[in-house]
Parts: C-alpha cells; sequence; structure tokens
C-alpha cells in the first residue's frame, strides 16, 4: 500500500529529506511534462517515482542488511596487540547493534522484541568468545554494551590510526569512526 501524499510529507520532513524529495519530484514532473504529459498524470507519476526512491524505513531490511554485513570486516590491520579484540570481532558486534537499533527505530510495540531475537540469532551463530560476551551484554544492558565496545574500538582506531599507510586502510578507519560517532551518541556522558 502506497502512502498518501499527507503521510509521505510529514515522514519526509521527519526525516530531514523533504526539500531533496521535493527538489527530485520537481525534476521528474518537468521532464514528463516536456515529454508531453498532462500535469495531472505528470504529477501522479512523479509523487510515485519520488515515493521509490524515497521509500518509508523499513527495519527489518535495515536489520537485515546489517546481519549480512557482520560476515564482511573491513581489511584486518597488521597485528592485533595481545589483548585487545580483532577488528572482525568489533564489527560483527557494531553490525549486529545497527541491525538491533533498525528494530528500536520502529514505533510498534513488538519491535523491540525483534531487536532482541536478532542480537540473541547473532549470538548463536557468533564462533567468537568475545562478540557473544559483548552481545550478551547488549542484550542485558545497551549503554554498558555501548560503553564497553566504545572503548575497545576507539583503542582499535588508534592503532589503526597509527599503522595506516594506505588509502584502503584511511578507509577502514573512516568507517569505524562513523561507528564510533554512533556509539558516542548512544552512550550517556557519565558513562564515557
Amino acid at each position: 500500500m502506497q502512502e498518501s501524499k499527507i503521510v509521505a510529507t510529514k515522514r519526509l520532513q521527519d526525516e530531514g529529506h523533504w526539500n531533496e524529495a521535493s527538489l527530485y519530484r520537481e525534476g521528474i514532473r518537468e521532464t514528463l511534462r516536456s515529454e508531453g504529459m498532462t500535469r495531472k498524470e505528470a504529477n501522479r507519476v512523479a509523487w510515485e517515482k519520488m515515493l521509490e526512491v524515497f521509500p518509508p524505513f523499513d527495519a527489518e531490511e535495515e536489520a537485515a542488511h546489517w546481519l549480512c554485513a557482520c560476515y564482511f570486516p573491513p581489511a584486518e590491520a597488521e597485528h592485533v596487540k595481545a589483548g585487545q579484540p580483532s577488528l572482525e570481532d568489533l564489527w560483527y558486534v557494531l553490525c549486529t547493534w545497527k541491525g538491533y537499533q533498525a528494530y528500536q527505530r520502529q514505533e510498534e510495540e513488538q519491535q523491540p522484541l525483534e531487536g532482541l531475537m536478532l542480537v540473541e540469532y547473532a549470538h548463536h551463530l557468533s564462533s567468537s568468545a568475545q562478540a557473544r560476551a559483548w552481545l550478551s551484554i547488549l542484550m542485558e544492558n545497551e549503554q554498558r554494551f555501548c560503553s564497553e565496545v566504545l572503548e575497545a574500538l576507539s583503542a582499535r582506531i588508534e592503532q589503526l590510526v597509527q599503522e595506516a599507510k594506505t588509502e584502503d586502510q584511511e578507509a577502514v578507519v573512516t568507517e569505524l569512526r562513523a561507528h564510533e560517532q554512533g556509539l558516542l551518541g548512544a552512550t550517556p556522558a557519565a558513562a564515557r
């Protein structure tokens, strides 16, 4: 079922995409009009095309994306210091957390339960004791999880920054810093 114009407009405004979506829609409408389509038909088709490009958020699709991404970590750095988690473990729990967060964004009552089920599933699939330990913490207390993973991730980023010699290594650092910012946003200032 397609969103009504009122619902779509409100959603796009709330998501901060209204201006971009409107410009896109207007460009499509002008192109269709120049091709000879009636004003009414061009408006209808332009709205449909805009909604295809700016669809409503789908928690299941987002969670599935992140669960798949768990298995494609960035290339490992040259070495892991003793007592430091591997980049693969950090990547696994970060992607699982992002999938968990996708369900938390939904307003429906059962979505948080879906998020926990995703974490339990990822916990079950992991062969890493460190990843399973972090996921157990996530199931119990998201803030504590964010705090612990943030500490490990920040240390790992620091090491990667010192080792970064290629553009690929720098790209890994940039990507991990984006995850670091997400964890920072989810961690209360007192816990940092």
